[in-house]
């Protein structure tokens, strides 16, 4: 009776050792898969780094925006629509060709020019003057910057990660795509506006506006980035936003980023004859 009664204990000993092992394997596996799963950041994190080591790409970017504005108590509104096809080389420097071009809808016609930038130098098509223009190296910088800011989303991703928690980034996952969006405090909203107006409109184009920053009032901003959920390489990049200033000015600004040929792009080559005929531009006579 006894050697019954130590089997049967023995036996319901192993089975709750065995029960409490499962237990604690699917607790342990649910918590690494817990570890496990992406959070946005860590997403937006690879995914700069996945931009960053792209050899090449190819960018297109179509932009609306209208301003709405006083003048001698006459509202006045100013329409632009403006698309760029960019050929982007990365790596090991930096070289482009954009194409672009500018509808003003209420005042004039359009408008297209280029721009190739390599180690040649950085050579623009003046649609005014119909010629091309040699852009002096000093000024580099300052005219990288113009375009850097529809090409160069990296920087622009990283703006994200340094300037916002963890709980202002939105992840959803839909088929092959991670889409992220940005649940955005009010002053951040102001400063990623302010810093996107700054960098791709010159300083003289934002004081003619009249945008006074410190009055700028945020009525709407959505961003959606799109990824492809093997690669983390950008598909999409959407931003719309409505802002006023003061009581005079309000402005709604729509872009549409489509990324694509990614390394597809050997290097950018600048024709002959744009070097030859550019003129630098210190020497270019005013219009």
């Amino acid at each position: 009776m006894r050697k019954k009664l130590w089997t049967y204990i023995t036996f319901t000993l192993l089975i709750m050792l065995t029960l409490s092992a499962c237990s604690t394997n699917m607790d342990n596996t649910q918590e690494q898969e817990q570890k496990d799963e992406p959070t946005a950041t860590s997403i937006i994190n690879q995914s700069i780094d996945e931009f960053n080591a792209l050899k090449s790409l190819h960018i297109d970017v179509s932009s609306n925006q209208t301003v709405t504005f006083a003048v001698d108590s006459q509202t006045q509104n100013q329409t632009i629509d403006s698309s760029l096809a960019i050929d982007l080389v990365q790596q090991p420097d930096t070289a482009f060709h954009i194409e672009q071009n500018t509808e003003y809808p209420e005042v004039a016609e359009g408008v297209a020019s280029e721009t190739y930038f390599s180690d040649q130098g950085m050579f623009t098509y003046d649609p005014i003057q119909q010629a091309w223009i040699q852009i002096p190296e000093e000024n580099y910088e300052h005219t990288l910057s113009l375009y850097k800011i529809q090409y160069n989303l990296s920087d622009e991703l990283s703006w994200f990660t340094d300037q916002l928690t963890e709980s202002a980034f939105l992840l959803t996952e839909k088929e092959d795509t991670f889409i992220v969006s940005f649940d955005m405090p009010e002053d951040k909203k102001k400063a990623f506006i302010e810093r996107f107006l700054k960098h791709s409109m010159p300083a003289d184009s934002v004081g003619n506006l009249g945008i006074n920053y410190e009055e700028l009032e945020v009525t709407s901003f959505t961003y959606k980035l799109t990824l492809a959920t093997d690669t983390l390489q950008p598909q999409t990049r959407q931003m719309a936003f409505d802002i006023s200033s003061g009581e005079d000015l309000a402005l709604q600004h729509e872009l549409l980023a489509t990324y694509s040929s990614f390394g597809d792009i050997d290097s950018i080559v600048i024709p002959d004859d744009v070097i030859k005929t550019a003129q630098p531009v210190n020497s270019f006579p005013a219009s």
